[in-house]
């Protein structure tokens, strides 16, 4: 076996060598082809793309004010007390006041003067000498500011600041111009909103320069450091008009192609990593294939041993490869594992049905115990427990339960005269009509002879009295099979009034039963003594 073993593993070992050179060639190949050409080419493709979102996400931004702004410069009624007047400072505080980023507001007459500004800044300067001053009074415009004072007072620090210039009118009149001054804070919320489903940010910056090619605005990612070379770029310009094509200015984007090909520059690096995972694998490969032999018979007998140790539900290994021998071996194994398990099993249904037959018999013995055979009531031996059982819920529900001791008056003068048949068939029909006569939660049973005990839950004395009353008189006029009306006595006793046991509770009723047999019979007599101390 050892040559046939050696001649195995090297085998295996030109096999995986093969597999994994094979692989990692053409694992390289199709990553060079895939991702690094097709980065290249498609990287000015999408630079375009993203230039021209970034183009209408700044004009979207530009008009959206210019709409606002001109849509307050329409509204007559806010004019109708002039430019200068209370309504006028209270609407330009109160834009001011709206805006995440304020800036200035002001409100500029036909003559240029500032009429009501934000703050009650600039008033009374003059904005005539402005190029975009008639062009304003026409339409709706963004300008950049010359005036020095008004980019003092603009959002931006006196920096590059712009102005939203709108007409005010009052139907077809024009009375002056609505002028807002702020910085770059919308551009940067419009870029945002592009920018967040770009690709890749890193190093990614949006600058907007003015006819002459100075920048007005800039717009950095993380790791954009502008003023600085960090590298080739990939560069992409365009003219940038403005919200109404007005404007000549120069819109650039920028990004290193480092991040622009930074899943090129992975690439040698996840090559190298492939090359090692496949040198591992390889080794791997080489170790499993000399241990395969082995594991068949390993995995057999550690099966074995398991079920020797009482875990007949192990599962034996099957093989669909390999040596004849181990086929045979693992599968007449696994037929006697069955046969096993299918014994345990049948043994235990067996001992499960007899343990379920002696269970029932149990019951029906203990029901057999507890129950009187002639009216289907209980026995005393089955009235006794349940007894307690009420008796000690009722003390921890501080309620009342109250005991009957009923007895057939004269019986043993219906079996003299009538035979004992008939008397077994007057015990029947009055323990069926006490049966049905009570609450399920009361208890009901013959305790010998013609004497029967009824069990009132939740029933004082007083009540109680008053259906034994009852009792009496219904039955009275109950017929009886073969002997038509019988009476009967009853002795009652209520928990409240003798000690807490059954037993004692038992005697009572008794006593009392006792006391109206000699009363005269076809009664009702109470139990009398001291209260229960419990």
């Amino acid at each position: 076996m050892a040559p046939l073993h050696r001649g195995f593993r090297g085998r295996t070992r030109l096999l995986f060598t093969g597999l994994a050179l094979v692989t990692l060639l053409l694992f390289t190949g199709l990553l060079h082809t895939l991702v690094v050409k097709r980065l290249q080419r498609t990287a000015e493709t999408e630079q375009l793309a993203l230039l021209d979102k970034v183009d209408q996400a700044l004009r979207q931004a530009a008009r959206a004010r210019l709409q606002v702004l001109g849509t307050l410069g329409d509204a007559a009624t806010l004019w109708s007390t002039g430019l200068d007047s209370h309504e006028a400072q209270d609407l330009v505080d109160r834009l001011q006041r709206s805006s995440r980023h304020p800036g200035w507001l002001g409100i500029v007459d036909l003559q240029g003067r500032i009429r009501t500004a934000t703050g009650g800044r600039l008033l009374g300067h003059r904005l005539s000498d402005e190029t975009w001053f008639g062009s304003g009074l026409r339409s709706g415009r963004l300008e950049p500011i010359d005036d020095p004072l008004l980019r003092s007072v603009g959002a931006a620090g006196g920096q590059h600041a712009l102005a939203f210039v709108v007409p005010i009118r009052r139907g077809s009149e024009v009375l002056g111009l609505l002028v807002e001054v702020r910085g770059w804070d919308w551009a940067d919320a419009a870029l945002e909103s592009v920018l967040a489903g770009s690709a890749s940010r890193q190093g990614l910056s949006v600058m907007l320069g003015d006819g002459l090619g100075r920048p007005l605005y800039r717009h950095a990612e993380l790791g954009s450091t502008p003023g600085r070379f960090a590298g080739p770029l990939l560069v992409e310009r365009s003219r940038w008009s403005g919200p109404d094509d007005d404007l000549d200015w120069l819109l650039v984007l920028e990004q290193p192609r480092r991040e622009v090909h930074a899943d090129a520059d992975q690439l040698g690096g996840t090559v190298l990593l492939a090359g090692l995972l496949f040198g591992l694998v390889l080794v791997g490969g080489i170790w499993w294939s000399s241990a395969r032999l082995a594991r068949p018979v390993e995995r057999i007998a550690a099966a074995a041993q398991r079920i020797a140790e009482g875990h007949l539900d192990t599962a034996i290994p099957q093989f669909d490869r390999g040596s004849a021998e181990f086929r045979a071996m693992s599968r007449a194994i696994a037929t006697m594992s069955q046969r096993l398990i299918e014994a345990q099993r049948v043994l235990e249904e067996e001992v499960r049905a007899r343990t379920a037959e002696l269970e029932d018999a149990n019951a029906r013995l203990a029901h057999l115990a507890d129950t009187d055979q002639l009216t289907g009531l209980l026995n005393r031996r089955g009235l006794e427990p349940r007894l307690a059982h009420t008796l000690a819920l009722a003390r921890r529900q501080q309620s009342p339960v109250s005991v009957m001791a009923l007895d057939i008056d004269h019986f043993k003068a219906v079996n003299d005269q009538h035979g004992h048949a008939t008397g077994d068939a007057v015990l029947r029909e009055l323990g069926r009509w006490l049966g049905q006569r009570f609450r399920g939660t009361d208890l009901c049973a013959r305790t010998g002879g013609e004497e029967f005990v009824l069990v009132l839950i939740d029933s004082p004395g007083s009540s109680a009295e008053a259906l034994a009353w009852h009792i009496v008189r219904e039955i009275a006029q109950l017929p009886m099979p073969g002997v038509g009306r019988i009476t009967v006595s009853i002795g009652l006793a209520e928990s409240g009034r003798t000690a807490g046991d059954g037993t004692e509770l038992l005697l009572a009723a008794d006593a009392a039963l006792y006391a109206a047999k000699r009363a005269g019979r076809n009664r009702v007599v109470g139990a009398v003594g001291p209260a229960s101390p419990g």
